[in-house]
C-alpha cells in the first residue's frame, strides 16, 4: 500500500473527506455510560472499535459509526438498544442521551 494511504475496514465504505471526522469517541462513551458505567462502556467501545480494526481516534465517520454500532447492537439487551438509539441520534445530528444542547 502507497504511504500515505489507509486501507478501510472490512464492512465500513469509504467515506468523502466531506462526512469524515464527524461522531466523538466520547459520544459512544457517554451513551453506554448510564448501563453499564464509565469505565466499562469505554472498556466495551475500545474492544468494539479495534474488533473492527479500526484505529483509535478522536472522531468517526458517519460510516464507521455504523460499522461501531451494528457490532455494539450484537451484544443484544440495553447496550443493543442503547446502540441503535446512538446510531439514530449521532448520524442524523442529535446529541447522545444525557447531553443537553441547552443551557441552564
Amino acid at each position: 500500500m502507497p504511504a500515505g494511504t489507509q486501507s478501510t475496514p472490512k464492512g465500513v465504505k469509504p467515506v468523502s473527506q466531506e462526512s469524515a471526522d464527524r461522531i466523538s469517541l466520547a459520544d459512544f462513551v457517554t451513551g453506554l455510560s448510564p448501563i453499564v458505567g464509565a469505565q466499562r462502556a469505554q472498556e466495551i467501545v475500545s474492544s468494539t472499535i479495534s474488533g473492527l480494526g479500526l484505529p483509535k481516534k478522536p472522531k468517526y465517520s458517519i460510516d464507521e459509526v455504523r460499522a461501531i454500532t451494528n457490532e455494539l447492537r450484537k451484544a443484544g439487551g440495553l447496550i443493543s438498544m442503547v446502540a441503535g438509539a446512538l446510531t439514530a441520534q449521532l448520524i442524523l445530528g442529535g446529541r447522545p442521551a444525557g447531553q443537553s444542547t441547552s443551557t441552564p
